[in-house]
């Protein structure tokens, strides 16, 4: 028996009760023994040491052991698989084991026949299936500058480890020392997979020189509104004469053609140059003005290659484009028109009520102009000489010119950097009843003249444009009638109190020099007015309505044309109605309508016209009969 004070477990039960609950077995050095242990527990071996190292609690370190050595075998197995892989090169297919190389020259001058050559090396050890090759390159298509070139060559079946080599013949197109990259493009299979593989290759070739030489030649700024000329030279650069050729200039929105030297072959944009030989030289000038805010800018472009045999406003090659961003800037002297107050382009104005015209300008130079000239030029088919009220400048009635120089105007003579002012004049539009004149309009514009700094002279013509249009003059012509017209009226004449005696409203819309469109007529019947729903002509039946909620009539006219050769265009309509007057009425002449509202938009002055015209009244006018003419109830 193992005694209890020498007992292994009761020393730990005691450190396991004491106050620090701390266990401090003592230490042993170990050495190599053999024991004899017993099947079973029994009479204990007679060996101190064996019951000792039995005792001890076991630790962890033999499940660390295992661990250890299961991840150095896993490792050992990963190692022999990765050799064998580098031994025998596995079957791994992968675009990046088929090598693409491309040659051709690094330079190239434009429109030269340019060899390239590509090498394809499989060096996947598996077949390489349905193999294609396709080499992309710049085509040089004016309507898309990115546009791009293919050639494909059926490349087929590779074996592993082999080599093709391809050939193409291309032409690059573009300016001079322009940059622009070749993309060899492989793509193919293989047996027994899905998947589609594709490898690219780059190469890049820069255009030396271009066949033609194409330059524009136009103003560093522009005034708006102010014509200027755009100048392109195109010049053969190459070393055979080009066929076809074409010139095709692209303008802004904010450009306005006005002529060329020489005139368009096609529209206003394109000249045919037919074919042109090393050396020649070709200029085409465009004139136009550029509009737009001050401080803006607009592109002006062209193109040049060979013409397109269906669409003479294509390329189908591009040889060469230039193009260039014009600012446009305020005008040394910088003006401003105001129609009746109003700073917009187009005013629209009454046919014969004078418009005022202020004019402003301002110094915009950093240095004062010295003996400015302002000259307001006057014309259109609306504009009446005899109208023109200069207000302070001559008025040159040969040239129809406003002028206002220094002697009619003393601040003229030297305006200081900033410096702004005005100046004005009134005219009326000529009257144009009875003329055969549509759409009507004045136009106005602005020229300066000036001396910077060093006495150097500036000048703009056009600084500044205005057009006054006219309104139409569309009108009501209205009456009453009992005995005459289409409709056969009832009732006592002269009317008498309580009694309903029935009236003709008779409305004529007449137009002069501008077509308005949703014209209507509109007015309200009064209390004792009653609708009798008779129209004449019938076909205008579907066009008088009446609400007898708000006793609202109206007439949807439609649109109205313009005069037709002096005479105007007139739309009539006969509508009848029935008054039983009060004897609050006796002695005095009854209205039948209320005010009556003529509206439509004229559409040249894109203005909204109203007139208001006095109502319709128990008066005849132009009638058959006089009984009863004056409208006075009895």
């Amino acid at each position: 028996m193992i005694s209890d004070d020498d007992s292994h477990l009761r020393k730990l039960e005691r450190g396991l009760y004491t106050g620090d609950g701390t266990v401090a077995p003592p230490r042993h050095v170990l050495h190599a023994k053999k024991f004899d242990a017993p099947d079973e527990w029994g009479t204990p071996v007679q060996n101190s040491s064996f019951i000792s190292m039995s005792n001890k609690p076991k630790t962890p370190s033999s499940f660390f052991k295992k661990m250890f050595i299961g991840s150095l075998g896993v490792l050992v197995i990963a190692m022999v698989i990765f050799g064998v892989s580098l031994l025998t090169g596995g079957n791994t297919i992968s675009s990046k084991n088929v090598q693409v190389t491309i040659t051709a020259k690094t330079f190239v001058d434009g429109g030269e026949d340019l060899p390239v050559d590509v090498t394809i090396v499989n060096k996947n050890k598996t077949s390489l299936e349905l193999a294609t090759l396709t080499l992309q390159y710049p085509e040089g298509n004016a309507q898309n500058s990115n546009a791009i070139g293919t050639i494909s060559h059926d490349i087929g079946t590779m074996a592993a480890g082999e080599t093709r080599n391809e050939s193409f013949d291309i032409k690059l197109y573009g300016q001079e020392n322009t940059v622009e990259n070749l993309t060899a493009h492989m793509q193919f299979d293989v047996t027994g997979s899905n998947a589609v593989y594709t490898t690219d290759q780059q190469f890049a070739v820069t255009i030396r020189t271009s066949p033609v030489l194409l330059t524009l030649n136009a103003p560093a700024s522009v005034t708006p509104n102010q014509e200027i000329p755009l100048a392109f030279s195109v010049v053969g650069n190459g070393t055979a004469t080009l066929s076809n050729t074409a010139l095709v200039a692209q303008y802004p929105s904010g450009f306005t053609f006005t002529h060329a030297d020489p005139a368009p072959t096609f529209q206003t944009n394109v000249w045919y140059l037919g074919d042109l030989p090393p050396g020649t030289n070709r200029t085409i000038t465009v004139y136009g003005k550029f509009s737009g805010a001050v401080n803006s800018s607009q592109a002006i472009s062209a193109s040049v290659g060979a013409q397109n045999a269906n669409n003479q406003a294509l390329l189908d090659t591009v040889y060469n484009n230039v193009a260039q961003v014009i600012p446009l800037s305020k005008s040394f002297l910088a003006t401003q028109l105001q129609i009746n107050g109003k700073p917009d382009t187009q005013v629209a104005v009454n046919g014969t009520s004078p418009v005022q015209v202020t004019l402003l300008y301002q110094n915009t130079l950093a240095t004062s102009i010295t003996n400015a000239e302002i000259h307001v030029n006057l014309s259109g088919s609306a504009y009446d000489p005899l109208s023109v009220q200069p207000l302070g400048g001559y008025f040159n009635s040969a040239t129809n010119e406003i002028d206002w120089t220094s002697q009619q105007s003393p601040g003229l003579a030297s305006i200081a950097p900033g410096v702004s002012d005005q100046l004005s004049f009134s005219l009326t539009p000529k009257q144009l009843d009875g003329t055969s004149v549509l759409n009507p309009a004045i136009n106005i514009s602005v020229d300066v003249v000036g001396y910077g700094a060093g006495g150097v002279k500036q000048s703009v013509s056009g600084v500044a444009q205005k057009t006054i249009v006219v309104n139409s003059d569309l009108n009501l012509l209205s009456s009453t009638l009992h005995y005459s017209g289409g409709i056969a009226n009832t009732g006592p004449m002269p009317a008498k109190p309580n009694k309903e005696t029935t009236y003709t409203l008779v409305w004529q819309i007449t137009n002069s020099r501008n077509r308005v469109s949703g014209v209507t007529v509109t007015t309200t019947l009064p209390t004792n007015v009653a609708w009798k729903n008779i129209i004449l002509p019938s076909s205008q039946s579907a066009n008088v309505t009446y609400n007898a909620v708000t006793r609202t009539l109206q007439w949807n006219v439609g649109d109205v044309a313009a005069a037709n050769g002096g005479s105007p265009s007139v739309e009539s309509v006969s509508i009848q109605v029935g008054i039983t007057p009060s004897t609050t009425q006796s002695g005095s002449v009854a209205d039948l309508t209320g005010p009556i509202t003529v509206a439509g938009q004229d559409m040249f002055t894109n203005q909204n016209l109203t007139i208001t015209h006095r109502q319709n009244t128990t008066q005849l006018l132009n009638d058959s009969s006089t009984v009863g003419a004056d409208g006075m109830i009895q």
